[in-house]
């Protein structure tokens, strides 16, 4: 854990939907093979990519979401298996840390992703390390 980190940012994949995240059967309930591969191989891109970690501490996470096409999407289906895959990367021990989440749709691009920002919860946005920019026109389409 490093105690001076104000926030860590990173591009994660789209990931699945919380919709198709789970297979039931009468054994119980258990991640489907492609929600499994996804996690999996997304740790594994980005476990060497991403300096530092929040350890216990409190923290507030942002997500910019670039959805990969037009459809109508419920944003909070994301959430799940994003905030899983922040955990698995040891960015913070576990997401019950997470004191503040904004998520926030972005205009949509080729390149489908979500921007990943976790803070220290107490940064203040006008401090020149905050990477809040609620202004970005990129989110006027949603305004």
């Amino acid at each position: 854990m490093n105690s001076n980190l104000a926030f860590i940012k990173f591009d994660l994949p789209y990931p699945p939907s919380i919709n198709n995240y789970y297979n039931r059967t009468l054994n119980g309930v258990f991640l489907k093979k492609k929600v499994k591969n996804y996690i999996d191989s997304t740790v594994l891109l980005l476990k060497n990519k991403i300096a530092g970690s929040f350890g216990n501490k409190r923290v507030r996470v942002e997500l910019h979401v670039r959805q990969p096409d037009n459809r109508r999407r419920d944003i909070d289906n994301i959430l799940k298996c994003t905030l899983d895959i922040i955990q698995k990367l040891k960015v913070y021990e576990d997401d019950s840390q997470i004191v503040a989440l904004l998520v926030m749709k972005k205009k949509m691009r080729d390149d489908s992703k979500i921007e990943v920002i976790v803070g220290d919860l107490f940064l203040d946005i006008n401090d020149p390390r905050s990477p809040c920019n609620w202004c970005d026109p990129e989110y006027e389409d949603f305004l």
